[in-house]
């Protein structure tokens, strides 16, 4: 009998505890983490020292990993996820997590979807890398250059609404 790792292919041999790799097998909807992808994602603590599966089919598995991914940023991450599927082309997207202890961070996910013999997508393999800093050091240099402008300045979202504004 097969067993859960080597139900995933040969992508989820290859995954270490050191590196946030991650593959999604789209025939059997199961998601293999590696332990520091699944830590990354806030579904595992430091005890976590096997890589995760996910079984899709669970009634609780996928609530268990949306909960994980910040609300504002759900129907995005799907909506990728979906277009890299349907199209057979990389995905990659950046998206807020919500950990256990309440922190908040932010992820850059980027998969290549895997093709079957007869060319349709069957898997995607995946990594995952904590842009927190460097998101954090962008916002910082933003309200630096807003604050300094002579000119009124606005920084709208995707929807024209102002988030952020100069005092001048």
């Amino acid at each position: 009998t097969d067993t859960p790792r080597q139900e995933l292919g040969p992508a989820w041999m290859h995954l270490s505890a050191a590196q946030p790799l991650w593959t999604l097998d789209l025939a059997r909807r199961r998601l293999g983490c590696s332990v520091a992808a699944a830590r990354l994602l806030g579904l595992a603590d430091d005890t976590l020292d096997q890589p995760l599966m996910l079984d899709l089919e669970q009634v609780d598995a996928y609530p268990t990993l949306l909960a994980s991914v910040h609300v504002d940023e759900r129907q995005r991450v799907r909506d990728a996820l979906r277009a890299a599927v349907r199209a057979g082309r990389p995905y990659a997207v950046e998206y807020r997590v919500l950990r256990p202890d309440g922190g908040e961070r932010w992820l850059a996910d980027s998969a290549e979807v895997r093709h079957d013999e007869s060319g349709q997508p069957a898997r995607l393999d995946g990594h995952l890398v904590d842009v927190t800093a460097l998101r954090a050091g962008d916002a910082a240099r933003r309200r630096f250059l807003v604050d300094a402008a002579d000119d009124a300045v606005f920084v709208l979202d995707d929807e024209a609404r102002v988030v952020e504004a100069n005092p001048t």
